[in-house]
């Protein structure tokens, strides 16, 4: 092959001499075909999973660009229709320095067992498995915030006719709450896969019902209030990449990039 993109450490371009390409002829196929922008290009999404990383390892080695790109946006979505697949796509990252995947995906990671993921970045830059553990530990706290019920009296007074009554419909909420919310740290984080909170937003509005007639609206607005709360908590968790930030000033953060 004669290209000014296939190449390795010690290739002469001006030679001119043929370069022996590693790999099977399926990969240096979609090699090619992303050097030259063929309007055949294999659609990514296609591929079998053993087929692209081979193309996005290819792709690194021999600076195809245009193949580079399309991988690491391909694999920076991944997880969302191959969540088996989190772990390469985080191991991706770190091998060839893509934050903005490492971002992406790191939230879909965060269910494995600490083990696994320690065993799987084995070789790389330490600071890569502290940095998931800090980030891991950010959504430990928060399934905590979205498992615990609310502190506080969750009966209130309404004026029904000539008499003021107890609304208990915000307690009977919690309780059915209590029965549908995941029971292990693991199935709850695997709901918070990609770092959505639409699993959890699914239970909460399940149980909506059990407020209805409160004349108030006291109980939807409590449930309101903490939906919101949640939300707020989990933007806060922000990126992958910043989880070891510890301030602005401290310039001994766990970052590896």
């Amino acid at each position: 092959m004669y290209s000014e993109f296939l190449k390795e450490k010690g290739f002469d371009v001006e030679s001119q001499k043929a370069h022996l390409v590693y790999g099977d002829a399926c990969t240096v196929r979609l090699l090619l075909q992303g050097m030259h922008k063929l309007r055949s290009v294999t659609s990514l999404a296609d591929l079998p999973s053993d087929r692209l990383w081979a193309l996005a390892d290819a792709a690194e080695r021999y600076s195809v660009y245009a193949v580079m790109a399309a991988c690491s946006e391909h694999i920076s979505l991944r997880p969302l229709r191959h969540p088996d697949d989190a772990l390469k796509c985080l191991l991706y990252a770190v091998k060839y320095g893509y934050r903005g995947v490492a971002d992406s995906v790191a939230a879909s990671t965060i269910h494995y067992e600490m083990s696994t993921v320690k065993k799987a970045l084995r070789g790389y830059d330490e600071n890569w498995f502290n940095l998931w553990v800090a980030y891991r530990e950010k959504f430990i706290e928060f399934v905590s915030e979205i498992t615990t019920i609310p502190p506080g009296n969750h009966i209130h007074l309404e004026y029904v006719g000539p008499h003021n009554e107890l609304c208990t419909r915000f307690e009977t909420y919690c309780n059915g709450l209590r029965l549908s919310l995941p029971t292990t740290l693991k199935e709850s984080l695997r709901m918070l896969g990609h770092a959505r909170f639409d699993q959890f937003q699914g239970i909460f509005d399940a149980h909506a019902p059990a407020l209805s007639g409160c004349l108030s609206g006291e109980c939807e607005e409590r449930r309101r209030a903490w939906i919101k709360r949640c939300v707020r908590k989990l933007e806060e968790i922000g990126a992958f990449h910043s989880a070891g930030d510890q301030s602005e000033n401290d310039s001994n953060t766990l970052e590896p990039w």
